[in-house]
């Protein structure tokens, strides 16, 4: 996969099949975006909705964000300080389980005035 996404004609040269590496790189994807569905679902069956999607994915954009684009460490590093930071504002503020959104957006945003390239993003120069 790594070799088709650098150079898909080196890799074909090579003798890598890349129409089924493209076959097995969708059905990878399909297959973990069921299971993170999967595991989504099961711990909001009663409270499903069309829209349950949509504050796991702004909770991972923002632990990106706040690590940098294309940097496992950084958003390893951003998401601890995001779930610290989550449990901290419900320990110690009053009714503040319904602020837990406003936490990690507030963070992104703080984030991104600050170092708009994140935490240990880097700097992409585009020609």
């Amino acid at each position: 996969m790594r070799a088709i996404a650098q150079d898909r004609e080196a890799a074909m040269l090579m003798g890598i099949n890349t129409q089924r590496i493209y076959m097995l790189t969708m059905a990878i994807s399909a297959l973990l975006a069921g299971l993170a569905g999967v595991i989504i679902l099961g711990s909001n069956w009663e409270t499903t909705h069309p829209y349950v999607w949509s504050r796991p994915l702004v909770l991972s954009f923002a632990i990106v964000i706040l690590g940098g684009l294309g940097s496992i460490k950084g958003s390893l590093l951003g998401a601890f300080i995001i779930g610290y930071a989550q449990q901290a504002v419900v320990t110690f503020v009053p009714q503040g389980g319904m602020l837990t959104g406003a936490v990690y957006l507030g963070i992104m945003v703080v984030v991104l005035l600050l170092r708009p390239k994140g935490l240990f993003g880097k700097h992409i120069e585009f020609e």
